[in-house]
């Protein structure tokens, strides 16, 4: 019973993330495949929920596409920056295969920390995000060795122009609610804004959501909504940011 509360709640979520995330942020997929991978994100800031697509299937539309959006396959290093991350590198060797291990911390506190495992040639074996209190927000295992037909390398990620601390502007438009959307990237980590007019002001809302955090605010007439893997005050600063640049108007 406690698990299938769980997975409702896990599925209503879904939506609302389904509905911000529209488009996806990847460094490289594998044309949208899901099978083999197990996936442990946090549904809140309490619970946990794992997901094993090699022994199940989930048919709902919106809990696939949240869970693809959160998956790669390949890590090109060269795309992060050290000017934002301090990246450690080491080796393990589990049974017959050998792992890269990369780890990237924030240098300013400014964005979240990631762990990646990687084979020889660069395709993901384990991908692992924490927030600043080290508080994991989701990671993801393939249990299936997969050949490299099934990755998609993409190219670095170069579309779209630095905008703001090293995050890229990406896509500019509007989301299926109708709402102004910007979305950004620095190869590692993403967030988009959302912003509307608003009437009156809203009560402000921070939360983790399926893996991400979640800022939702008022501010000059606006209400605007944040969802990524960047903390709160940082959404604020680019909320402000955007403001005073004029991109808001």
């Amino acid at each position: 019973m406690k698990n299938k509360l769980i997975f409702n709640k896990l599925f209503l979520i879904s939506n609302i993330i389904f509905l911000i995330f529209s488009i996806s942020i990847k460094i490289g997929y594998a044309k949208t495949h899901i099978e083999g991978v197990s996936i442990k994100i946090a549904l809140d800031e309490h619970h946990y929920i794992t997901l094993d697509f090699e022994k199940e299937t989930y048919k709902e539309k919106y809990l696939k596409n949240t869970v693809v959006n959160l998956v790669n396959d390949f890590f090109d290093a060269g795309a992060i920056s050290s000017e934002y991350y301090s990246e450690k590198m080491s080796f393990k060797k589990i049974g017959d295969s050998q792992y890269r291990i990369y780890e990237y911390y924030s240098v300013f506190n400014d964005r979240f920390n990631h762990v990646i495992w990687t084979y020889k040639d660069n395709r993901i074996f384990k991908h692992e995000v924490y927030d600043l209190s080290k508080k994991l927000l989701y990671s993801y295992t393939f249990n299936l060795l997969r050949s490299n037909e099934f990755v998609k390398r993409s190219k670095r990620v170069c579309s779209g122009c630095y905008f703001y601390k090293g995050f890229k502007l990406i896509y500019k438009g509007k989301n299926v609610e109708g709402e102004n959307q910007l979305l950004f990237t620095d190869g590692l980590n993403s967030f988009s804004v959302f912003w509307k007019k608003g009437e009156r002001e809203v009560q402000t809302v921070r939360r983790i959501v399926l893996g991400n955090y979640m800022l939702r605010e008022y501010l000059n007439g606006y209400i605007f909504t944040v969802v990524g893997t960047i903390p709160y005050f940082e959404m604020e600063n680019i909320i402000k940011y955007l403001i005073k640049k004029e991109v808001i108007k």
